[in-house]
């Protein structure tokens, strides 16, 4: 598989989707970063920052041995893994961006824990701005809104903290123990700020 472009797409169409876990791709990523990138470091020199889109680079221009990115995507492919997709960006330029059958690119993914960062990071942000004093905010006071007068008192406790960490003690049942029901109904919602915080409770907030 040549990676010779200015930025690489490729559409496998004979990989058949898996449900096996994830974890291959991290291991199959990190061994061919250290691979491609066990030459000469290459510098950071970048005039951009992306805002619609990243700009585009072969592996070569940023350090990297496409050869050994193209072993790593043959290698998932024969694994038979269910991965989706790999994107890798180096330097703050794409230089790899595959999708496998049957997602076509710019597909939409659930994208599970890794929810957790992104929300974990723009709290901090809002803190920053002074949009939240800090994580032991309540969210009554938050989305006042979301949570009806009469279920106030069992969940006047529930912090911006107890929701980064998982220990709200709302009965979410959005993991693979419960089919994902809980995931399944907050997306079937019309508002998913009213959904969530109006959940049942099950556990003192932070227990």
């Amino acid at each position: 598989m040549g990676l010779a472009g200015k930025a690489v797409r490729c559409d496998n169409r004979r990989v058949k989707r898996s449900m096996a876990a994830g974890r291959f791709v991290t291991v199959a990523l990190v061994a061919a970063l250290a691979a491609s990138c066990a030459g000469e470091p290459t510098p950071v020199d970048r005039d951009y920052w992306p805002t619609n889109g990243w700009l585009a680079s072969t592996p070569e221009e940023q350090g990297m041995d496409s050869t050994v990115l193209a072993d790593m995507l043959e290698e998932i492919a024969a694994a038979d893994q269910g991965i989706d997709s790999v994107t890798i960006i180096r330097n703050g330029y794409m230089v790899l961006d595959t999708t496998f059958h049957p997602f076509p690119p710019a597909t939409k993914h659930i994208i599970h824990s890794c929810t957790k960062s992104i929300v974990g990071t723009l709290i901090g942000v809002a803190i920053g701005d002074g949009l939240i004093k800090d994580v032991n905010e309540r969210v009554v006071d938050l989305l006042p809104a979301a949570i009806s007068e009469a279920a106030r008192p069992a969940k006047a406790d529930i912090t911006v903290e107890h929701l980064l960490t998982m220990s709200s003690g709302l009965q979410c049942r959005d993991s693979y123990l419960y089919d994902w029901v809980g995931l399944n109904e907050m997306r079937a919602s019309d508002d998913w700020a009213v959904h969530v915080p109006g959940l049942p409770m099950v556990e003192d907030p932070g227990a």
